[in-house]
């Protein structure tokens, strides 16, 4: 089976990672990704989670339409740039939550390294 989540806190720096079950589960495998469907995960779970606005869930949910199209279309310069604006737009759409507001901030930056 096939499960994933968004990691909301996610921590600083380089460290070491345990994944442990008390359930007698096999993990075969373990992968971070990032990509706009990642972000939408966060966008989601922060929601969810009423930590951020679902206007602001939508806002870069329909940002995150166009970059997937940019990216459809082989237009990466259009994508990073609406990702960057997301990143510019995040202080002023998640205020109440600095560290939602800095997961979104983090998941987008991601994104653009792996395009850059």
């Amino acid at each position: 089976q096939d499960a994933s989540a968004a990691l909301v806190t996610a921590p600083e720096g380089t460290d070491r990672l345990y994944v442990t079950s008390t359930g007698g589960v096999d993990l075969d495998q373990l992968e971070f990704t990032t990509s706009t469907g990642d972000i939408r995960a966060l966008l989601d779970t922060l929601e969810a989670d009423d930590r951020i606005t679902q206007g602001a869930e939508s806002s870069f949910g329909d940002t995150l339409a166009e970059i997937d199209a940019a990216l459809a279309a082989g237009d990466t310069a259009t994508a990073i740039s609406k990702l960057e604006f997301i990143v510019a737009q995040v202080p002023n759409r998640i205020r109440t939550d600095a560290d939602a507001a800095a997961a979104v901030i983090r998941a987008a930056e991601a994104v653009i390294a792996d395009l850059q």
